[in-house]
């Protein structure tokens, strides 16, 4: 299961990467108010490690989010009542837009008293009633499991270089800074 939080959707423009214009889940974060024009300039491709230059999406997974910006034609956009999100939503102001600047907001879902076996039921009620979204189910695994790879692979990162910081500050007898 990906970790929860908001992911760039984007496309590594790199010719000699084997993401080439391809589309490259990034995690963004999981809680806080991201400003995407900032947030994008640090993402890099996960094949090349150029920074990615293109977002063409955004993904939301199981979190509650809103946002507001201004469009380049001059018009503010403002979602005023937060989204629950219990699986995967995408932004759904994307497609021929351009933005001025783009604030998001996002943070955890507060976890509902409903069992594993409940959740199994419903997720068999959906299935079955929608008969069409057999093939998003499918995508949607594929994105799941693209998104999972990448966050695993930042996280694995992020406790490499906390270890490596934690032994230099040892050697060098920096004791300022408390890790959790």
């Amino acid at each position: 299961m990906p970790i929860p939080g908001v992911y760039f959707i984007g496309k590594c423009t790199q010719p000699d990467c084997t993401y080439y214009l391809r589309q490259v889940p990034l995690y963004v974060g999981s809680q806080g108010t991201f400003d995407i024009a900032r947030v994008k300039n640090v993402c890099q491709c996960g094949g090349c490690s150029n920074p990615i230059s293109k977002i063409v999406n955004i993904l939301f997974v199981n979190c509650t989010w809103t946002f507001k910006g201004k469009l380049q034609s001059g018009e503010r956009k403002t979602l005023e009542e937060e989204r629950v999100v219990d699986k995967l939503e995408y932004f759904p102001f994307t497609k021929d837009v351009i933005w001025d600047w783009l604030v998001i907001k996002v943070r955890p879902n507060q976890p509902t008293p409903q069992t594993r076996q409940e959740k199994e039921v419903a997720h068999m009620s959906v299935q079955t009633d929608q008969t069409e979204s057999i093939p998003t189910m499918s995508l949607d695994k594929v994105i799941i499991d693209a998104l999972t790879k990448q966050a695993k692979k930042y996280c694995d990162k992020y406790y490499k270089v906390k270890a490596e910081l934690k032994s230099f500050m040892k050697k060098a007898k920096i004791e300022e800074f408390n890790f959790k």
